[in-house]
C-alpha cells in the first residue's frame, strides 16, 4: 500500500501502481495503465494546472481559513541532466547547480505548509522578478486582499516595486533586507558599537542597548516606521561571534597566503607575469570572499638572479605583492555581525499608540518561512526530481505539478499523525511506514456471489490513521 519514496524510473510506476492498493482506495480501473498513458496524461496535467491550484486553495480554506493568516513564498532550482529544454537556462542556482541549464519552481503555502499555487520560470529568472503574478493571483484568483492576509518571503525578493505592488493590491508583507541592504535603511546601530568577541561566549556578550529578549539566539529592537516602512533590528549573539571569528581567520589565512606568495616570486625560476599573478591574488581574494576588504594588489617590478651551475647569471622578472587593508570597510562590516533587519508594512496602530502587529509576531512569522523549506527538501530527496525524463515546457511544467501534489499527500499525512500525537515524519521515510504491510482480503459469499475487500490484523494505530484519512472503508471493507 506504501508508495515508494524514490521509484527507480517512470518505467517502475504502473509496475508498482498495480501490486499497490490503489484500485481499491481510489476506486478506479488501473488495468489499461502504461508507460505511454502516463506519460500522455502529462499534457493534461499542464492544461488543468490552475483548476488544481484552485481546488487545493478552496479545500484548505474552506476547513481553515486562518491558516492562511500567513502566506510563504520561496523559490529554489533544478538543473537538467542529459536532456535539453527550452524552458531551461543557466542561472545563478546553487553549487550543485553550476554548470547545468537550471529551471526555478517558485511555491505559496499556508501557515500549514500546503501549496495552493507553484510556477515553473527560467533558470536566469531574478528572483525579485517572479513574485509580481504570485500578488495578482492572491488578488485577483484567491481574492485575499480583504482578509487581513501577509506574505512572507526570503531576503532578496523584496525590492521597492515589490512593496509598491504589495499595498496596492492591500496585502501585507513580512521579509529581511540583505546584509548590504542594511545601512542604508535608516536604521540605527549604534548601540552595536564597541561589542567584543574577546574571551566571551554567546551567553556572555551583553545585551545591546534599546533590545529585547525574543529567545535564546535573538534579541529584537522595534525600529518604528522609517518612511513608509516598520524595521525591526534582530541580534543573534551566537552568530556575532561567528561572523567575527569567520572575518578574522579568512583575513589572517589571507595575509599567511600573501607571505607565501610573496616567498615563491622572490625566489621565481622562471619569468612572471603581471595579469596571472595578479589574477591569481584577486581570486584568492574572491573565494575567501573577503575582496571587499582590501584595495587592488600593487604589483612592484622586481630582478631575481640566480647563479646556474655553468656559472653564468641569470635575470627573471618577478614582482613583490602590496596589498592595502581597508580598515574603515572592515569597521562599518562589524557593525552587521550578528544583525538581521526584518522589514515589513504592518505600521498600523492602536488606540493607545501602540503597533497592532506586535514585533514578536513578525519575527516569528520570518522564522516560521522554514515550511516552505520542507517543500524544496521533499521535492528534491524524498520525492527525488532529478533527472529530468521529460523536455518540453508543458512536460516539465506537469513534472513539477505532479511532484507538489505528491508533497501536499505527504505534508497532509504528516500532519494526521501529528494530530494523534505522534511525531513529524515528513521527510522521513517511516512516513508511510504504518500502511507498509496491510493486508486486503477478499471476501466472497457464496450464495450470493458478492465479494468484500477487508483489511485484516490492523495495529490500533494504523487503523486509527486510516480512519483519520477517510479510509474507513479499507478498515472496515465498506
Amino acid at each position: 500500500m506504501r508508495p515508494k519514496a524514490a521509484l527507480g524510473s517512470h518505467y517502475s510506476i504502473p509496475h508498482w501502481a498495480k501490486k499497490s492498493a490503489l484500485e481499491d482506495i481510489l476506486k478506479i480501473d488501473l488495468s489499461g495503465l502504461n508507460d505511454d498513458k502516463i506519460y500522455y496524461e502529462l499534457d493534461k496535467i499542464h492544461k488543468n494546472k490552475i483548476s488544481i491550484e484552485n481546488h487545493l486553495f478552496n479545500q484548505t480554506f474552506w476547513k481553515r481559513p486562518e491558516s492562511y493568516k500567513f502566506i510563504n513564498y520561496d523559490l529554489t532550482t533544478s538543473y537538467f541532466v542529459g536532456y535539453n529544454c527550452d524552458l531551461s537556462a543557466f542561472g545563478k542556482g546553487k553549487i550543485e547547480c553550476h554548470g547545468r541549464r537550471q529551471v526555478l519552481l517558485g511555491v505559496l503555502i499556508n501557515s500549514e505548509g500546503y501549496p495552493f499555487k507553484w510556477d515553473v520560470f527560467p533558470g536566469n529568472t531574478a528572483e525579485v522578478k517572479t513574485l509580481k503574478q504570485n500578488i495578482n493571483a492572491c488578488k485577483t484568483r484567491f481574492k485575499l486582499t480583504d482578509k487581513n492576509v501577509t506574505l512572507v518571503f526570503d531576503r532578496g525578493i523584496i525590492s521597492e516595486d515589490n512593496a509598491n505592488l504589495i499595498e496596492e493590491a492591500k496585502l501585507k508583507y513580512i521579509s529581511a533586507l540583505d546584509r548590504n541592504q542594511i545601512p542604508s535603511c535608516g536604521v540605527s546601530l549604534k548601540s552595536l558599537n564597541g561589542l567584543s568577541i574577546e574571551d566571551k561566549d554567546a551567553s556572555d556578550i551583553p545585551i545591546p542597548q534599546g533590545f529585547l529578549n525574543y529567545d535564546d539566539e535573538l534579541y529584537y529592537h522595534d525600529n518604528g516606521v522609517i518612511g513608509n516602512k516598520r524595521f525591526i533590528t534582530g541580534f543573534n549573539p551566537t552568530l556575532f561571534i561567528e561572523d567575527r571569528n569567520n572575518r578574522d581567520e579568512k583575513i589572517t589565512f589571507f595575509k599567511d597566503y600573501l607571505k607565501e606568495e610573496n616567498k615563491n616570486l622572490k625566489n621565481a625560476q622562471r619569468d612572471r607575469q603581471y595579469d596571472a599573478t595578479k589574477s591569481r591574488i584577486v581570486d584568492e581574494l574572491k573565494r575567501l570572499k573577503i575582496h571587499k576588504y582590501f584595495e587592488d594588489p600593487v604589483l612592484t617590478s622586481i630582478t631575481v638572479t640566480h647563479r646556474l651551475k655553468n656559472g653564468q647569471v641569470k635575470s627573471v622578472k618577478s614582482f613583490k605583492i602590496e596589498i592595502k587593508l581597508l580598515t574603515d570597510v572592515i569597521a562599518a562590516d562589524r557593525l552587521l555581525d550578528g544583525v538581521c533587519v526584518f522589514i515589513t508594512n504592518h505600521t498600523e496602530r492602536e488606540d493607545g499608540g501602540a503597533f497592532k502587529a506586535k514585533p514578536q509576531s513578525i519575527v516569528r512569522a520570518y522564522r516560521d518561512k522554514t515550511k516552505i523549506e520542507d517543500v524544496f527538501k521533499n521535492v528534491k530527496s524524498f520525492l527525488k526530481i532529478r533527472p529530468f525524463f521529460v523536455n518540453t515546457e508543458a512536460h516539465v511544467k506537469a513534472v513539477y505539478t505532479i511532484c507538489i501534489l505528491a508533497y501536499f499527500i505527504n505534508r497532509y499525512l504528516s500532519n494526521q499523525r501529528k494530530a494523534i500525537g505522534e511525531k513529524d515524519f515528513l521527510n522521513s521515510k517511516e512516513l508511510y511506514a504504518p500502511f507498509k504491510d496491510i493486508d486486503i482480503a477478499t471476501l466472497e459469499a457464496k450464495n450470493t456471489g458478492e465479494t468484500l475487500k477487508k483489511a485484516v490484523k490492523l495495529p490500533a494505530v494504523t487503523q486509527m490513521l486510516l480512519e483519520k484519512l477517510g479510509m474507513s472503508n479499507v478498515v472496515f471493507g465498506q
